[in-house]
């Protein structure tokens, strides 16, 4: 954790953050008023949650690099594999750090969002569907989150490891809704029912399978 520079990775975080949340704004405002869309809550927060997510893994394929691939340019592997510490210990250590960035990435987003959808909207999110939501997108991203991390240990440049999550990032926009695991978080979370009829349906079928393949 220490090795990350945390007040860069911070302000990249929420930097980013607005960014997506700037976007589905404006793609929510084009579909009104090309596609007589109507904007609520849920529907504005599908749109935000569409944007976030290739930035989502963008920045934890930046967290990754610096997490994992710095120790090759240190040539710190080698030390950190002969001494006392146990190789899988040293590895899920590594992996709890990424673990609790994305948790404080979907946190940040979390608060930046209800205040978008306060000004944009008008109104705060349902509590409740607000955190199935969140932590629906949370455990559908596990299996990209995963991928990414195994690169980054197989992968010693970490400028190979930002470029793969430039292109899973891209993917991610213009693949179909049905290639795994790009959008396990759409299919988790329901996105396309939620659209379609402005409600939020809880523990589904999608969810049950989803969670299962992520």
């Amino acid at each position: 954790y220490y090795k990350l520079p945390k007040l860069s990775v911070f302000m990249l975080i929420i930097l980013s953050v607005i960014i997506a949340e700037v976007i589905a704004t404006g793609l929510l405002f084009y579909n009104m008023k090309f596609s007589n869309t109507t904007p609520t809550v849920n529907i504005f927060l599908i749109y935000c949650i569409s944007w976030f997510t290739p930035v989502f893994y963008l920045i934890f394929g930046v967290l990754t690099s610096h997490i994992l691939s710095t120790e090759y340019e240190n040539n710190m592997w080698s030390v950190l594999l002969i001494s006392d510490q146990d190789k899988i210990r040293v590895v899920f250590n590594k992996y709890i750090v990424t673990f609790i960035m994305s948790i404080l990435m979907i946190l940040i987003f979390a608060v930046i969002h209800m205040v978008f959808s306060s000004l944009i909207i008008g109104h705060l999110p349902n509590l409740i569907s607000y955190v199935y939501i969140l932590v629906s997108f949370f455990i559908g991203s596990l299996a990209m989150q995963s991928i990414q991390f195994f690169l980054g240990l197989a992968i010693p440049n970490k400028v190979y490891i930002v470029g793969i999550s430039i292109v899973i990032s891209i993917l991610y926009i213009l693949v179909h809704s049905y290639w795994i695991p790009f959008k396990i978080p759409e299919h988790l979370i329901n996105s396309k029912g939620i659209l379609n009829t402005n409600r939020i349906t809880i523990f589904d079928a999608n969810f049950i399978i989803y969670t299962l393949y992520s």
